[in-house]
């Protein structure tokens, strides 16, 4: 089964993992609005992920060819395919499917923050974060000495709080929605014939080849983070595919980036631009809905 296949039977056809929540909820708080705003949107998400297979059919790409350094692409000789005339269109259509979803998933996440926030109740409506990027910050900064304030479940809260704490994949997502797709200044689109085949990502007239500063920082990231995982330390210092690969194995291993470093590679992606690697972004967004669910069903999380 291909991978592919596995998202379509394991995530886009199962059930919303939050419906039985609100339906408990419900009985005790006005979730209506709320509810059905976050079960359109992943509605609409998981219709761009089945456009970006249609998409991907349509195009003749293999999803290994278009997110993953195949072994027999980095021998010697290997000849990338050439691009029929008829390939582009399904190209524009899969571009536009791809940015959709890291827009939609993004708001996504906004919508869920919204109905966290009433279920908690840990401030006022007027003070609810209608940003998931702020959502986030405000329960991990929670402060132990309001313990129990307004809140329907102090251990819930505390649950959720260290569940959002350990998203260090949404700092990934954050690059992607506003250093590449909202705000990527001149980036356009590009599928580029690279050692491993076809490749979509938002690039440069420099189709992304990182400058000598830029390949130097992400090298300095590629030895640090790879002292604690192998496959980082693994990546080949190659300037023109460095950076996509060091941000979809931090995207995938939910990988902890610095501060400083997150600003560093925030900045070199929109200089750069970044690749979009849909699987593994709705992976991570499927996972953290599934266990925020448990969370307030009263369920043990690890995280």
């Amino acid at each position: 089964m291909s991978n592919f296949d596995k998202i379509k039977y394991n995530i886009l056809e199962k059930k919303d993992p939050f419906e039985e929540v609100y339906k408990t909820y419900q009985k005790e708080r006005d979730l209506f609005t709320e509810y059905n705003d976050y079960s359109d949107h992943l509605r609409y998400t998981r219709t761009i992920l089945r456009r970006i297979v249609d998409d991907l059919s349509k195009s003749g790409i293999k999803y290994e060819e278009l997110n993953h350094i195949k072994d027999e692409a980095r021998t010697e000789g290997y000849k990338p395919r050439a691009i029929r005339k008829d390939f582009w269109e399904p190209i524009y259509e899969l571009q536009l499917d791809l940015e959709s979803l890291v827009i939609f998933s993004k708001i996504l996440l906004d919508k869920f923050g919204i109905i966290a926030e009433v279920l908690l109740a840990c401030r006022s409506p007027n003070n609810y974060a209608r940003s998931f990027t702020k959502h986030r910050k405000w329960f991990s900064d929670y402060d132990d000495n309001i313990k129990g304030k307004n809140s329907v479940d102090h251990t819930l809260l505390l649950n959720y709080c260290k569940l959002l704490k350990s998203l260090n994949w949404y700092q990934t997502l954050d690059i992607l929605r506003n250093k590449v797709i909202a705000h990527g200044g001149s980036l356009v689109g590009s599928i580029r014939t690279t050692k491993n085949g076809m490749e979509y990502r938002r690039t440069t007239q420099h189709f992304g080849i990182l400058i000598n500063r830029d390949k130097t920082r992400i090298e300095e990231m590629i030895h640090n983070y790879g002292q604690n995982n192998n496959e980082i330390s693994k990546i080949q210092l190659n300037p023109a595919m460095m950076l996509d690969e060091f941000l979809r194995l931090v995207l995938e291993h939910n990988i902890e980036i610095e501060s400083k470093d997150l600003n560093d590679l925030g900045l070199i992606v929109s200089r750069n631009g970044g690749r979009i690697d849909s699987i593994i972004l709705y992976k991570q967004i499927d996972k953290f809905l599934d266990d925020a669910a448990q969370i307030f069903q009263n369920k043990k999380v690890k995280v």
